[in-house]
């Protein structure tokens, strides 16, 4: 309804790339903040390790921006730097390191990886300095993000009426949920382990761009532009999902495990099927300042196809 116009803002949620893939899909921002930039909703205060949080999804970075500048005004996490209203273009000459692999050999396909050079080339016009570079992610990390999920969706399908009320339905839970819990119960002596590795990605992200001194890490949102209807039904088996699912989000998670905050901005578009793709810029922790200034940049310097003006 954001890109039909309808609204001009909605609320989304973020535990693997919900604000950001949506976003993708349809031709409009989303940005998932840093963890602890806005209050929690009473679903997200008790994460074991915190991957999802609240945001927003707009056709604009100007209402974005505003949204984060109102929402600072009633909360403010003291540990991160403001953001402030942003509403100048970024100015500065940065570092930006882009790829279009992902872990455990997850890439983009074709068409994405081209409108993702398309943006590098951009960048570079705008004066930056862009360098393709590899992921400092591990393979393991993929495995750990799946298991956390598992274990959500555990917890659902086992304590679903103790936690949500005895009008809680089980057994009408998807093949996907139900396949989560069957591989997380596979898994669950690793438990402490994984949660291990997730809050150390914290640290592992910063050093990350330190070690490829970077300012800005791109990659594309999706490995592909938004699929057919049916391709991730809930009808399907888990065995068949969840694979095509993970190929194809292969690229948002990390922010969420890492707490760090990420924009999608729809810069790049699928000629052949008519549907636009994503672009992913991902900053490190607190500088949602930085990722809307040079959201603002691009903006101007490439204003993006609305679904109203196909």
């Amino acid at each position: 309804m954001v890109a039909a116009g309808v609204l001009p803002i909605a609320h989304s949620a973020d535990g693997g790339g919900s604000t950001r893939i949506p976003a993708a899909c349809c031709g409009v921002v989303g940005l998932k903040p840093t963890r602890g930039r806005l209050c929690y909703s009473k679903i997200f205060e008790k994460q074991i390790v915190e991957i999802a949080t609240d945001g927003v999804i707009t056709r604009s970075v100007r209402d974005t921006a505003y949204f984060y500048a109102e929402a600072e005004k009633f909360y403010h996490n003291k540990k991160l730097a403001p953001i402030g209203l942003v509403q100048t273009p970024n100015k500065k000459k940065l570092k930006i390191g882009f790829t279009g692999d992902s872990i455990k050999g997850m890439k983009a396909d074709a068409v994405t990886m081209a409108e993702l050079n398309k943006t590098a080339v951009l960048l570079e016009s705008l004066g930056h300095e862009v360098t393709l570079i590899d992921l400092l992610v591990s393979d393991q990390f993929m495995d750990d993000f799946v298991n956390v999920w598992a274990m959500s969706a555990f917890v659902c399908n086992h304590f679903g009426k103790q936690i949500f009320g005895n009008h809680y339905q089980p057994e009408k839970l998807t093949k996907l949920t139900k396949g989560l819990a069957k591989h997380y119960w596979k898994n669950k002596l690793s438990t402490p382990f994984f949660i291990s590795r997730l809050k150390k990605s914290y640290y592992d992200y910063e050093k990350m761009l330190a070690e490829l001194e970077l300012d800005i890490i791109l990659t594309p949102t999706l490995s592909h532009a938004a699929p057919e209807l049916g391709y991730l039904g809930m009808n399907l088996e888990f065995e068949e999902m969840f694979p095509r699912m993970m190929k194809w989000a292969c690229f948002s998670p990390y922010s969420n495990a890492s707490g760090a905050p990420s924009i999608s901005l729809p810069l790049g578009f699928d000629e052949k099927k008519g549907l636009p793709i994503g672009m992913l810029f991902w900053a490190n922790h607190g500088e949602e300042k930085l990722l809307l200034e040079l959201a603002l940049q691009l903006e101007e310097a490439k204003p993006w196809k609305k679904i109203t003006d196909l």
